[in-house]
């Protein structure tokens, strides 16, 4: 069940876009009262959480080295996923304004193939070298509290600097918001 509402997941805002372009288009409308609640409609985030439950529910968080081929299948998939996005989807031309809901849907393949896929490979290579090299696990120790409510702490941060950002209309340069998350994680830890 959870591999589907992954898949159901990634695959819907994309899917909801093309369909709200083309009806845009057919019907030319803008639909104000849509945009301004379009928001709410769950982001690249949400599968990323589902497969993180799903990792933890089959063991592979507790157990890297048991699942050490599933882990490298996830990380081939997510270089994959970044290099198809990046290298060739990222290169496709760009249509009338009124099918750029069509576009986004094409361009990740229906929400399947994204550059944020990427993070599979990181998170499994960390787990596999944490898991080979338990060393450095006493290393990482001063940053271990924040590590045991990760999940609070992505969703304190993500939460408060994506509302102050984007609903308010407020235009922040890209090392705002990494100054904004050193400032949370130190409070945090």
């Amino acid at each position: 069940a959870l591999v589907r509402m992954v898949v159901v997941t990634a695959m819907f805002p994309p899917a909801l876009n093309a369909v709200v372009g083309l009806v845009m288009h057919f019907t030319h409308s803008t639909f104000p009262l849509l945009k301004a609640w379009w928001w709410l409609v769950p982001d690249e985030s949400l599968p990323l959480l589902l497969l993180g439950f799903l990792a933890v529910r089959v063991g592979v968080v507790d157990e890297p080295l048991r699942h050490e081929r599933l882990i490298r299948r996830w990380m081939l998939f997510g270089l994959a996923a970044w290099a198809v996005s990046w290298l060739v989807l990222y290169h496709v031309p760009r249509p009338p304004q009124y099918l750029m809901g069509a576009f986004w849907a094409e361009r990740t393949l229906a929400g399947l193939v994204k550059d944020q896929w990427l993070c599979f490979t990181y998170a499994g290579g960390a787990l596999l070298l944490l898991a080979k090299r338990p060393a450095l696990l006493e290393r990482m120790r001063p940053i271990g509290a924040a590590g045991r409510m990760a999940f609070t702490n992505y969703v304190l941060q993500a939460v408060t600097i994506w509302y102050l950002a984007k609903p308010l209309g407020i235009k922040l340069h890209e090392a705002t918001y990494v100054g904004a998350w050193l400032v949370f994680a130190t409070v945090i830890v």
